[in-house]
């Protein structure tokens, strides 16, 4: 549910409003006069939001589709395929981070 207050609100219940934003975990849309002016989240969310960027990033930066990888893995999901555990699958990306940061260098 997308949650949407009125930048007279924010002004005149500040501490209402944040407190929203923090018990909710969603963003809240800022309007003025009637259109979508800015988005308030908790630092928590920011952070989680600036956490997942960088890994996007990271990604990117590695070369790695990150929605390939995730259809590949629905559809081995959906075959019934053997699914490799959340360790090896760290291990895996960890060798992979390391071979590619050392050929760089």
């Amino acid at each position: 549910m997308t949650l949407i207050k009125a930048s007279s609100s924010l002004r005149n219940n500040y501490k209402e409003v944040s407190s929203i934003c923090h018990n909710t975990g969603q963003p809240i849309h800022i309007t003025l006069n009637g259109e979508g002016d800015t988005v308030l989240l908790s630092n928590d969310m920011y952070a989680q939001i600036e956490e997942k960027l960088a890994l996007l990033e990271l990604y990117e930066t590695l070369g790695v589709d990150v929605l390939e990888k995730i259809a590949a893995a629905e559809t081995q999901h959906l075959e019934g395929t053997e699914l490799s555990s959340h360790e090896d699958v760290m291990d895996e990306m960890r060798q992979f981070i390391t071979e590619s940061t050392s050929e760089d260098e």
